[in-house]
């Protein structure tokens, strides 16, 4: 959230998660301004905003076709689901970046570049971090 996008969705499928989530933003809303007025050089100003959206669903039912960035936690995605994510991945407008654990998004086409994966400390251990742009 220190970018200026124009909105943030979260969707998640497990509800708990989903639950965690919104209790997570709630207290993002109530310390973001005291925290902008102790540091105002750390805190950008478009985070007063509250342009968050947070969904429990089946991100695959949902349009993102205008997203700009995408991340998937996809590290026990299966294959057919990584598979589905390509597929929506296409409808992207260039220039888009999706991120996603352990897993590259797979048979994409030529017109993506994908970085080899680098591998990063997670609160669950290490992964693999994909980062995948659309080129033309």
């Amino acid at each position: 959230m220190i970018q200026p996008f124009k909105s943030y969705v979260g969707i998640e499928f497990l509800e708990n998660l989903h639950n965690i989530a919104l209790s997570i933003n709630e207290k993002f809303d109530e310390n973001i301004k005291e925290l902008k007025d102790e540091n105002p050089d750390l805190i950008p100003d478009f985070t007063y905003e509250n342009n968050i959206e947070l969904i429990c669903g089946d991100f695959l039912t949902y349009d993102w076709r205008d997203a700009s960035f995408i991340f998937a936690n996809s590290t026990c995605f299966s294959p057919e689901l990584m598979q589905s994510l390509s597929k929506k991945a296409e409808e992207l407008p260039v220039g888009a970046v999706f991120i996603t654990f352990t897993k590259r998004l797979p048979m994409l086409p030529d017109n993506w570049e994908v970085n080899s994966g680098f591998r990063r400390l997670m609160s669950w251990g290490i992964a693999t971090v994909y980062v995948h742009r659309k080129m033309s």
